[in-house]
């Protein structure tokens, strides 16, 4: 994997000015959910699409999400052409914890929600294991609203589709704890699906919390494995956690000491490795990005004003 030619801007920008927002390709569409906006103090419901198959193509307003509030820090993931967030933080900075999962189908542009978790979690981890048919929930943390007095856990739940009444259960925990993390499924070079989380940050010490960790979830197993570290720490980067090649990478987000970082950084599985790939034009914390089409694609963010890149890759 490498990025090639040069990045521009433009045709992208987002609709609002959006940070710590959610976000995934379903299809070819980029979808973007809530967020912080005008700064962090307060969130919003609005959800945008973009389809990143036609260079023409323009930001389209999807249902609002079913929390008024907004919701930021939601841990999500697609699965077929579904859209599942659970749990975030609500409202404006410092909002609290909350347990609440919801679900929108993009077809039909519907949310609904679905079992909640067994307790309020924000900035957790969230995977679907397509042989077992679940979702498998982990770690996050949790503020009471209007303080900044964070307590991570490194809890696992299993929701199973195929039993759907039994709500969530308790599966091994996690070797760490974190906040703000990264997760996400990749292909190794066996055609075999494996899930990991990575980083984050301890409590609240954004600045300085941030950490190194990775390790892979076996769904089937229920057993935790310690992969390569990352180069250096990062957490804030959610959303910009993409499965790719034999592996994945992670672009951009916040490090320890200088804060917002450009980096792009990839995960090779079979040779358990890191590369630096290359850098975004800026440092930026909690982009949306997606690929699709050969081209590298981010979205909102924490800089100046609205953010938006895009980038030729080849695989």
């Amino acid at each position: 994997f490498q990025l090639v030619g040069t990045m521009w801007h433009g045709g992208l920008t987002y609709p609002i000015t959006c940070g710590e927002s959610h976000g995934a390709l379903i299809g070819t569409d980029l979808i973007v959910v809530s967020g912080f906006t005008e700064g962090y103090g307060q969130a919003t419901a609005k959800n945008y699409a973009l389809d990143t198959s036609n260079s023409s193509a323009v930001w389209r307003r999807l249902a609002d999400l079913p929390i008024p509030e907004g919701v930021t820090h939601g841990a999500h993931v697609v699965v077929g052409k579904e859209f599942y967030m659970c749990g975030g933080f609500l409202g404006g900075h410092p909002g609290g914890h909350i347990s609440t999962c919801v679900v929108y189908d993009h077809p039909t542009n519907k949310w609904d929600t679905f079992a909640p978790l067994p307790a309020g979690r924000a900035g957790g981890g969230m995977i679907h294991d397509s042989t077992r048919n679940a979702l498998f929930f982990n770690g996050g943390a949790q503020r009471p609203a209007g303080t900044y007095n964070y307590t991570d856990f490194n809890e696992t739940w299993m929701y199973s589709f195929n039993d759907p009444s039994a709500g969530w259960g308790s599966k091994p925990a996690s070797p760490f704890l974190s906040n703000h993390k990264s997760y996400v499924t990749a292909i190794d070079n066996l055609g075999r699906k494996r899930h990991f989380f990575i980083g984050g940050q301890v409590g609240g010490d954004e600045p300085n919390g941030n950490i190194v960790d990775n390790y892979e979830f076996d769904a089937i197993g229920e057993t935790w494995t310690k992969r390569q570290n990352m180069p250096f720490p990062r957490g804030h980067a959610t959303s910009s956690t993409i499965a790719v090649s034999c592996g994945f990478i992670i672009i951009a987000g916040t490090t320890n000491g200088t804060g917002k970082t450009s980096d792009i950084s990839y995960y090779d599985i079979p040779s358990n490795t890191w590369t630096k790939i290359g850098n975004l034009n800026t440092g930026i914390n909690s982009p949306v990005c997606a690929i699709s089409g050969g081209t590298l694609s981010c979205v909102t963010g924490w800089e100046t004003g609205y953010y938006s890149a895009k980038i030729q890759i080849e695989i």
